[in-house]
């Protein structure tokens, strides 16, 4: 997955094309665990600690060809999506 914002490009090996709609399971490439939201269910969330003072959420959509992600941070919603 591509680290800037909006930037919807991904490596994926073996190489693998998504269907339109299908849901897509994300998981940590450390400890393995699923990366999906609780509150969200069809996006995945990543928690970015900055510094320990700067934290915020980033939540992407999971289903392929919706391309959208958000930015929480305590001062609002950042948006952005591709159509």
């Amino acid at each position: 997955m591509a680290t800037s914002f909006g930037n919807y490009e991904y490596l994926h090996e073996p190489k693998v094309d998504f269907s339109p709609g299908e849901i897509v399971a994300f998981n940590c490439p450390s400890c393995k665990q699923h990366v999906h939201s609780e509150k969200y269910r069809d996006y995945a969330i990543l928690k970015m600690h900055v510094t320990e003072k700067i934290v915020f959420d980033v939540l992407f959509s999971r289903e392929a060809g919706k391309r959208r992600t958000y930015i929480v941070t305590e001062d609002g919603i950042e948006s952005y999506s591709e159509f």
